[in-house]
């Protein structure tokens, strides 16, 4: 029997998965070399497909072609789709209440105080910074998607480092 917490408010989204395919890379040239490297299995995947005479090789060889080039497109449109601002303008009243990430749960009071309930519970008071928000020495970022304002913990300096996720998002009653 599933527990309370299995209901859909705390089931990835759309986004959140869209977040995961996003390309980009910090290494120089990162998404270039992404694109090229794409392109060019796709290219030689459906050379492949055509020149290749045996069935089965043709069938994988097409198979991979698909593949290859339904990533570099999900790659390409993820960025539209989310809509990502990285520094939102937010004020601490924006911020105040219920934020859920999976089954972990965060709660920023007005006071200034926040509880974090999941696998690395914690307590202690919050503290914003532009878009720099700070849980009892714990870093964090808000950042806006498509879908409203989302606190990711542990956002690298460097936004090419950051993995796609989207962190906490409100939770829904």
């Amino acid at each position: 029997m599933a527990s309370a917490d299995a209901g859909p408010h705390w089931r990835p989204t759309v986004l959140d998965l869209v977040s995961r395919l996003q390309l980009g890379s910090a290494a120089p040239f990162g998404l270039a070399i992404q694109l090229a490297g794409l392109l060019l299995v796709t290219g030689v995947a459906t050379w492949v497909a055509f020149a290749a005479h045996h069935r089965r090789a043709r069938v994988a060889s097409g198979l991979f072609a698909a593949l290859a080039a339904a990533r570099l497109a999900l790659g390409i449109v993820a960025e539209p789709i989310l809509d990502l601002d990285l520094s939102p303008r937010v004020s601490a009243s924006t911020l105040a209440g219920t934020w859920r990430d999976g089954r972990e749960r965060l709660v920023l009071r007005g006071d200034g105080t926040f509880a974090l309930e999941g696998a690395t519970p914690a307590a202690g008071r919050w503290r914003l910074d532009g878009d720099e928000l700070d849980l009892s020495g714990r870093p964090a970022r808000v950042i806006g998607v498509r879908d409203g304002l989302r606190i990711v913990p542990s956002f690298p300096e460097d936004p090419d480092l950051w993995d796609g996720d989207l962190g906490f998002a409100r939770d829904v009653p």
